[in-house]
């Protein structure tokens, strides 16, 4: 509590302009999108009183501008800050909870997960990355595990709803319609359809269509461009170093820079992941229903960040969350390696011993992390296919 979490800024940021007539400002953002806030805004948070604390731009659709104009109207910027990090708590708990329903194997007792669930994210670098940004991810997690629960309690409707409330709020989770796709589920994909369209409508009749008019562009123009640094892991920031070193762009600056990936390079993770989640669903199609759910929600969790231009260490939840009941579904001769790259990847730590203790193994630290969720995403997909006659772990039975 009183933490200032420069994420959740830009939505109490975005509130206010909305509630004081200067939506026009909503999506400013400065040269090359992260690193700070547009000129525009500095007028706007010396009012606030928050001129000496970092923010960033609101990059979320515009209906969330307009409903956090009301929390603007009633608190402050460190109370609207405060009241969300109490929510995102209780969520992250929940989080655990439906981890479990989902990946849980009858051999580990709820009192087992729940303290395995605690020292994930106490300890990790994804968990605590979340928190102390008091990021919007929160919700999205908490609201992709509870749309997959509610798929394997054969609810299909109110899975598509939650779905469409989580790529309500940010874009990506969209993708994981294909878990639907997997499930073979048509009745979730129609209701995610049904429900993001009146969701959209109820954005455009409440913040008009230029605002959106505005998102969009500011989507279309961010493109390939990514904040380089071991906060940010992905397939290609990783990549960068090397790029750098070959002359292929310029010289990066540490412990941050804004880089515009490589059109080469871009298209080639667009097309990587693309053709990663085809052999994911053909290697998991066959295989029993719950082990398919845990195995495919895994894997996607994990490629979609590590495939995309952002994949901000808090995207790392999902997965992390789920890791103990993929590690469960391997062979017991992969179970150590699989434990260990999940912590050389997550461990705040080792995050800590390489990134903020020492900048200039800054490239290292973006290697590992990288590297480690790389090789768990290799593990898990291996894990779709078991040896012919290889008992598998029994799932646990929730009501």
């Amino acid at each position: 509590m009183g933490n200032w979490a420069p994420d959740i800024s830009a939505v109490y940021i975005a509130g206010w302009l909305w509630a004081n007539g200067q939506e026009s400002l909503i999506y400013a953002v400065p040269p090359g999108f992260f690193g700070g806030i547009s000129d525009t805004w500095h007028p706007v948070v010396a009012v606030l009183g928050i001129a000496d604390l970092d923010s960033f731009p609101f990059l979320y659709p515009p209906l969330w501008a307009v409903l956090a104009s009301g929390g603007a109207r009633e608190t402050g910027p460190q109370q609207f800050a405060d009241l969300v990090l109490m929510y995102h708590v209780v969520l992250l708990a929940l989080c655990v909870v439906l981890a479990g329903r989902i990946a849980r194997p009858a051999s580990v007792s709820w009192r087992a997960w729940t303290l395995i669930g605690i020292a994930l994210l106490s300890l990790s670098t994804p968990a605590l990355h979340a928190l102390l940004q008091n990021q919007p991810t929160i919700t999205v997690t908490f609201l992709i595990l509870a749309s997959v629960d509610r798929l394997l309690a054969d609810k299909a409707a109110s899975a598509g709803v939650l779905l469409a409330l989580a790529a309500a709020i940010k874009l990506t989770p969209v993708v994981f319609v294909l878990i639907f796709v997997l499930d073979r589920q048509p009745r979730a994909v129609v209701a995610f359809g049904v429900a993001g369209a009146l969701l959209a409508a109820t954005s455009v009749a409440l913040a008009g269509w230029p605002l959106h008019r505005a998102f969009l562009d500011t989507m279309a123009a961010m493109g390939w461009q990514t904040s380089f640094g071991a906060f940010n892991p992905t397939l290609g920031n990783a990549l960068l170093p090397l790029l750098s070193a070959l002359g292929a762009i310029p010289a990066l600056q540490h412990p941050t820079d804004v880089v515009t990936i490589p059109a080469a390079l871009g298209i080639g993770l667009r097309l990587a992941a693309l053709g990663l989640g085809t052999a994911v669903a053909v290697w998991l199609w066959q295989i029993p229903r719950r082990e398919r759910l845990v195995l495919g929600l895994t894997a996607l969790s994990i490629a979609v960040p590590l495939f995309g231009p952002i994949g901000w260490q808090h995207y790392y939840v999902l997965p992390l969350l789920l890791a103990p009941g993929a590690i469960a579904l391997m062979p017991a001769s992969r179970r150590f390696v699989a434990s260990a790259v999940v912590i050389a990847a997550s461990a705040f730590p080792l995050y800590v011993a390489l990134r903020l203790g020492a900048l200039r193994f800054t490239d290292l630290a973006l290697v590992l992390n990288v590297t480690g969720w790389v090789m768990f995403l290799a593990l898990v997909c291996a894990a779709g296919k078991p040896a012919q006659g290889r008992a598998r772990p029994e799932p646990a039975r929730d009501p």
